[in-house]
Parts: structure tokens; C-alpha cells; sequence
């Protein structure tokens, strides 16, 4: 990376930490529970988290689990350990659906039996653990008042607790660039995209700080999204340590558990819409009719990785013999 490079990602995260200060009262601390979705998706990106979390003494991670990605679980696999092994490490396993199904796209009765499946891998992967906490894939949670209450009535009746998000830091959306630049071996563009996602955490963070004090007169427990990616099992440990010093009190990892127990969480905004949004989005839209929009994905991450229009039609010619 060039020194320009440098100093500009220097100067950016500079005003991050300045944003955060200016945002909180003084020698506040932050408190966050981590929460990762789409587990498991591959055996190394487990592992890593687990070895991640642990080292930083993170308590009780759930991860948001998609039975599919096992398939059978009575044929042992790398994927069906390293999801053991999670569990074994003491995080449970949440309810995210079997196939990660989308309700936007399908019927009240097909959502709850696509709830339902999930439950048949979970109760055996569990070993005990309480895995009653629900999360809509893609914090879609119906697009109408009905569907919306018919999906919630079942949740209660069968004793789930939803898992609200409250903290999104957005990390699935560098999954494809990472991805392009790991298999072009571009080192100085996957140093920027890691740059570009810790500036791009600290500022939601910020915003959702800001966000809570906003609507509750107070900062909220935290419930922060992750994703249970390559990406973000080789970007975790830097992101943790941002956290810890973007400013000074730095942040407290809680339990989900305990996060859920802010009585925040026990308001019930009523709004149906086929758009996922964050809690505080959705409480801020309750109360006031409209979102302050928070810092928003970089486009710089459509582009990254990828080889110019000339490039691409060089590649495309066809060889002569």
C-alpha cells in the first residue's frame, strides 16, 4: 500500500474514533453481544471463530443456524464437526430457518414448516443448550400486518424468542469481493478491503449509539450481526481489537441472553414491510415516521477485484491456433 494509501485510511479511521467520541457521553461502555447468521457455511470459517471468540473471551455466541447446509447429520462430515465443535465451545445454536428461506417468498405455512424442520438437526446439535431464539433470514419479518402476526403467533406458541438486530455491520457485503481478490492474489486490494470494513463497523457502530440515544434516551444493549463467512472468520480478530480501542472505555461482550434482557427489546414497533431493517430502524420509524440513514456500504466493493471492460473483452477473444 502506498503511503498516500496509508495515510488517507489512517485519516478516515481518525474520524471514526472522533465520531464515536462525539456521539457518547464520557467513559461510556459500549455493551455488545456478538451474534453470527448462515452457520455453518464452510469448516475452516467455523473453526476460525471459535478459536477467535474464545482467545477474546467472548460469551455465549449464538450462531443462527441452517440445518440444509448439513444436510444429513447422521453421515459424519468436516462441516457437521467444526458445527459440533461450536457447541462445544459453549455457543449455542439459534433457529434461522432450514433453508434460509426467505418469507417475502413464500406462505405463512411454508415459513413455519421450514421453522419446524430446523428444529429436527438442532435438537441433536444442541446437546442440551437452549436453541428457542429465532432469527427471519434477511430480518424479513412478513410484508403485511397478517403475515407478520401469523408468523409471530407461531414463534410464541412453540416458546421461540426472537433475536432482534440492532447493530448491522454489514460484512456480507465484502463476501464476493474478498472472495475475487483471494483468487486473483491481490494482496494490496484485500489490505484495502479490510481497512475499508473496519472503518465501515466503527461507523455503524457509531451510528447505532447515536441511534439508541435517539429513541431511548439511552444506549441499549447491543445485538450485533455477523456472518458466519470466510471473510469475517479472517477479519474477526482485527475487528474485535478495533472495537476494544476506537475509543476509550472501549466495549464489553455480553451475552446474548443478557443483551435480550433490556426492556427495549420487549417494544413492539408493529410495523410490516418487506424490507429487513435493524431494531433501532424500525423503533426510530415507530416513533418518529422516519430512519436517520446510517453510513452505508461502500460501492467501492462492486468494483474491486474486478478486471476493466478492456480486459475483459481481451479475455473473451478467441485464441488463434
Amino acid at each position: 500500500m502506498s503511503g498516500t494509501a496509508l495515510r488517507s485510511i489512517t485519516a478516515a479511521l481518525w474520524a471514526v474514533t472522533a465520531l464515536l467520541v462525539g456521539v457518547l457521553p464520557a467513559h461510556a461502555t459500549s455493551e455488545l453481544a456478538l451474534t453470527f447468521d448462515d452457520l455453518p457455511i464452510t469448516p475452516e470459517a467455523t473453526e476460525s471463530l471459535v478459536a477467535t471468540l474464545q482467545a477474546n473471551s467472548v460469551p455465549e455466541v449464538y450462531g443462527f443456524f441452517n440445518g440444509a447446509s448439513l444436510g444429513d447429520i447422521s453421515t459424519p462430515s468436516p462441516l457437521l464437526t467444526a458445527t459440533r465443535a461450536w457447541v462445544a465451545a459453549g455457543y449455542p445454536l439459534g433457529n434461522h430457518t432450514y433453508t434460509h428461506t426467505d418469507l417475502n417468498r413464500v406462505t405463512v405455512d411454508a415459513f413455519i414448516q421450514d421453522i419446524a424442520a430446523n428444529e429436527i438437526p438442532l435438537r441433536d446439535l444442541s446437546q442440551g443448550m437452549h436453541y428457542h431464539l429465532f432469527r427471519y433470514p434477511l430480518l424479513h419479518e412478513g410484508g403485511t400486518p397478517e403475515k407478520r402476526a401469523a408468523v409471530r403467533a407461531y414463534l410464541r406458541a412453540n416458546g421461540y424468542t426472537m433475536a432482534p438486530v440492532s447493530l448491522d455491520f454489514q460484512d456480507w457485503a465484502w463476501t464476493e469481493a474478498h472472495l475475487r481478490c483471494r483468487r486473483s492474489g491481490d494482496t494490496e486490494a484485500l489490505s484495502r478491503l479490510d481497512d475499508l470494513f473496519i472503518i465501515h463497523a466503527l461507523s455503524r457502530l457509531a451510528h447505532a449509539r447515536h441511534q439508541s440515544r435517539h429513541v431511548y434516551g439511552r444506549e441499549i444493549r447491543f445485538v450485533a450481526l455477523l456472518h458466519a463467512t470466510a471473510f469475517q472468520a479472517h477479519i474477526l480478530p482485527r475487528l474485535l481489537e478495533s472495537l476494544g480501542t476506537a475509543f476509550e472505555e472501549g466495549v464489553r461482550y455480553i451475552s446474548t441472553t443478557h443483551a435480550l434482557q433490556d426492556p427495549a427489546y420487549r417494544e413492539d414497533h408493529g410495523i410490516a414491510r418487506e424490507e429487513g431493517a435493524t431494531w433501532l430502524d424500525l423503533q426510530e420509524l415507530a416513533k418518529y415516521g422516519a430512519v436517520e440513514t446510517g453510513p452505508q456500504v461502500p460501492s467501492e466493493l462492486g468494483r474491486i477485484c474486478r478486471p476493466g471492460l478492456l480486459e475483459q473483452l481481451y479475455r473473451e477473444l478467441p485464441v488463434a491456433n
